[in-house]
């Protein structure tokens, strides 16, 4: 909220993480003036995926080429060719290579990078049935929270 123009929402009423969310949901939707959002968060291990689930988060992961991933990692997150190269391999691993376990796997979607850009209306197709709400694209397109703010 720093960062942006908003109000800081009034949490003093929430019980639980579930109420403070509720608070946060109800304010963000309300400033954006939209009816759906959503968090971007990479990285994200089986763990954080099943508790984001049970929280009543969808989760949409996102699977690109390894060779994308790995040349995005050492310009991004760590320039030393070496350690990404390790420090990528692991997280593949914890995630045993994008075949997550059932209890996680039948309750996520799983896009391949390429077909969103190759067949981007049969894959936003895809993701709105997940989502349960169509996806359209709006007139004037906003990056991250910079909506209404930055164009």
């Amino acid at each position: 909220y720093l960062h942006f123009p908003m109000d800081f929402p009034d949490f003093s009423k929430a019980k639980n993480k579930k109420e403070s969310m509720n608070i946060f949901t109800h304010s963000a939707l309300q400033y954006f003036n939209v009816q759906h959002f959503g968090f971007k968060k990479t990285m994200l291990n089986n763990n954080q995926i099943h508790s984001a689930l049970e929280e009543g988060f969808k989760v949409i992961i996102l699977k690109r080429n390894l060779h994308a991933i790995y040349d995005s990692w050492i310009r991004r997150i760590n320039k030393n060719d070496l350690q990404a190269f390790y420090d990528l391999y692991d997280y593949l691993k914890q995630i045993n290579f994008y075949d997550f376990p059932n209890k996680i796997k039948d309750k996520i979607l799983i896009i391949d990078y390429e077909s969103l850009l190759n067949n981007k209306i049969e894959t936003l197709k895809t993701i709105s049935d997940y989502l349960g709400f169509e996806i359209t694209t709006p007139k004037t397109l906003y990056y991250s929270w910079n909506k209404n703010k930055k164009e």
